[in-house]
């Protein structure tokens, strides 16, 4: 189905939760923007969501790593505030 949409997916390892059982995939795209995460190998077809996997941390070389740099940030224009619940259109559940 996804392929038939033209979406870019992976089937991704993925922790089985509530619903229990030792194996658990999940469909996911890369997108920029989203609630989870994951790693894709580039030389294979494995993909795992974040949660789901393990991984030995390297020690990393203190001197190798750049200097942190202060970037400035401009002031985001205040957000408008909330309708009143009554407002809302959609018929309560």
């Amino acid at each position: 189905m996804f392929e038939r949409l033209g979406l870019d997916y992976r089937i991704c390892a993925a922790t089985a939760g509530a619903m229990g059982g030792s194996k658990s995939e999940e469909f996911l795209a890369p997108a920029e923007a989203g609630e989870d995460t994951f790693a894709d190998c580039p030389n294979c077809d494995f993909a795992a969501n974040t949660e789901a996997i393990t991984y030995a941390s390297q020690p990393v070389d203190p001197s190798a790593v750049p200097a942190a740099e202060e970037i400035p940030t401009p002031t985001p224009p205040p957000s408008r505030p909330s309708p009143p619940p009554s407002a809302c259109r959609r018929p309560p559940r």
